[in-house]
């Protein structure tokens, strides 16, 4: 059975991981795998996904490196309040924005810190500082306010390093103002599942068929599936190929 979903021919998108305990692997960076399948489910495209150090300039030599392929760029980790959180000092140094305290973030941390009978420290206060002009994000889990920063022709996204403080801002913030600036126009995507192929030998006869259409197609081996899909402009018509691929799956269960 053929599952096509609507996606967009859109502009790229770059995913930056920031933290010290990422390249040492301490943690998994989920949220990157996390923001690409559901980026790539709406049809935008990934540009790539870049892990840093806390450190300014290694933050600033990735962003100038994905830009040269990317308009927007997502970034994760490094907001909280130690000295080793550097990210809101490289997003300023790169868009020339200086930053500015907002008591908005601060009344938060405060009200939040106090609601769970600890002690405010005065190394919070880093985690107020937002670049000129930045749009905030609302933090319900955590101290860390992410944050939209429209500049240089570009988007940037910043981002708290929790899944649990980044998917309501990511869900309810990054992917309307993605939509919002034409990342996510419609092409179409079919699925198709075959039983009773090694991948090489689908493969093979799949991309036989798909020669005379205008889609790109791509494999993935789910055992004891192998996943088909096949890309295509919104505006093309490939039900032909569907049809044909349909016939070559159902002729192995004979």
């Amino acid at each position: 059975m053929v599952n096509q979903v609507l996606q967009s021919i859109p502009r790229k998108v770059s995913l930056l991981t920031i933290g010290d305990e990422i390249l040492e692997g301490d943690i998994q960076d989920t949220n990157s795998n996390h923001f690409a399948k559901v980026i790539s489910e709406r049809g935008g495209v990934i540009h790539q996904c870049v892990q840093v150090v806390d450190d300014i300039a290694e933050i600033v030599d990735a962003m100038r490196y994905l830009s040269k392929g990317s308009s927007a760029i997502i970034l994760t980790g490094g907001l909280g309040p130690t000295s080793d959180d550097k990210t809101r000092f490289a997003i300023s140094e790169y868009t020339g924005k200086p930053l500015y305290e907002d008591d908005r973030a601060w009344q938060h941390i405060v009200a939040l810190v106090t609601s769970r009978h600890r002690t405010v420290h005065d190394s919070n206060k880093q985690q107020t500082l937002f670049p000129e002009g930045a749009e905030l994000y609302h933090n319900e889990m955590g101290t860390a306010y992410g944050c939209y920063i429209a500049a240089n022709d570009q988007h940037l996204f910043m981002l708290p390093g929790p899944p649990r403080e980044n998917l309501p801002m990511f869900e309810g913030r990054v992917l309307p103002t993605l939509a919002e600036h034409d990342y996510f126009n419609h092409r179409k995507i079919y699925r198709l599942l075959a039983t009773g192929f090694t991948e090489s030998e689908i493969a093979a006869r799949v991309d036989e068929l798909a020669k005379a259409y205008p889609c790109q197609t791509g494999y993935r081996f789910m055992s004891p599936n192998v996943e088909i899909k096949i890309k295509t402009a919104s505006d093309e018509d490939v039900d032909d190929l569907i049809k044909q691929i349909e016939a070559l799956i159902e002729s192995r269960k004979k």
